[in-house]
């Protein structure tokens, strides 16, 4: 589990970030950095703007967490592309569902930064069902995979999702853990629960980032098919289930980082804007029952405490 969207592989690399992390609390002291405010006008505690009139802050793209110099935990996003000055201090927004997803990314952030993970690992499975089902199938197809191969795929992809929310820097995931996973991928994908937990506690890897996914892939489903793909490759076959600014990057990182596929599943079921977008299809067609409308009320409880209504 990573704890900020710059440890996952896509921005592992990012350079300059404790000195950006410095400017920002720099701007917080000048009061150059104003609170982020919903499309609705609710203020999120805790997240930060880093507006158009700001200088001294290199962009950057997902949520940056930084310490207030009370040294409480904040998160900054750069809104610098979606909006514009009116007057001296006054923004305006240009791209309203960019903005609200910016927004939404970083109070998911901010709640997982605060302790949320087991919380949001208990959310509505749709997210997790639109995730095992949007990869492991963009997998198969690519990659022209038999249906007992597909099996694996699916087992594999469910113990990257629910990996995600494991904090490593306890310790692996022991027999226990992977029991439960493969409980949890069992109710997921509607495979019986004795298949996928067999599956699992065969020496599985364990999965704690892209690269890892594709082991643990290779070991599960034992197809030559398989064996040259990588993080980069998972990348590039997901880039384009979502669009607008930065869409493949956000969406690489939604892979490894779970405030932000929350927050894509989010603004698919409620953002008409991105219908068209892969993903949303596929949370259309998850969306059976009453999950999508539990998922928005899951969701909107913890944006509810984090916002000064």
């Amino acid at each position: 589990m990573f704890l900020t969207p710059y440890q996952t592989t896509a921005c592992s690399a990012t350079a300059g970030l404790p000195s950006l992390q410095d400017a920002l609390k720099r701007a917080l002291v000048h009061e150059d950095l104003p609170p982020a405010v919903t499309l609705k006008g609710h203020v999120v505690d805790g997240v930060y703007m880093v507006p158009p009139y700001l200088k001294d802050a290199k962009p950057f793209h997902l949520p940056l967490p930084f310490q207030t110099p009370e040294g409480k935990q904040a998160v900054a996003i750069d809104v610098r592309g979606i909006t514009k000055l009116q007057g001296e201090r006054q923004l305006k927004i240009v791209a309203g569902g960019e903005y609200e997803g910016a927004v939404l990314r970083a109070a998911l952030t901010k709640a997982w930064l605060d302790g949320a993970a087991n919380d949001m690992r208990r959310w509505n499975d749709i997210s997790a069902r639109v995730f095992i089902r949007l990869l492991s199938e963009a997998l198969v197809r690519r990659l022209n995979l038999s249906p007992l191969d597909q099996q694996g795929v699916v087992i594999a992809t469910g113990l990257l999702y629910y990996s995600n929310f494991h904090d490593f820097a306890k310790g692996p995931m022991d027999k226990d853990d992977l029991e439960r996973v493969g409980v949890a991928v069992a109710r997921a994908t509607r495979l019986s629960p004795q298949t996928v937990v067999g599956m699992l506690t065969t020496d599985v890897p364990q999965v704690t980032n892209l690269d890892d996914y594709c082991k643990a892939l290779q070991h599960i489903v034992q197809n030559p098919r398989l064996e040259k793909i990588d993080a980069a490759f998972i990348v590039t076959l997901m880039g384009g289930m979502w669009f607008g600014g930065q869409a493949r990057l956000i969406t690489a990182v939604a892979l490894e980082y779970p405030p932000v596929w929350l927050g894509l599943v989010y603004q698919a079921l409620t953002d008409r804007s991105f219908h068209s977008a892969g993903l949303t299809k596929m949370v259309e067609t998850e969306n059976r029952g009453n999950a999508g409308a539990q998922f928005i009320r899951d969701v909107s409880s913890y944006l509810d405490l984090l916002s000064n209504e």
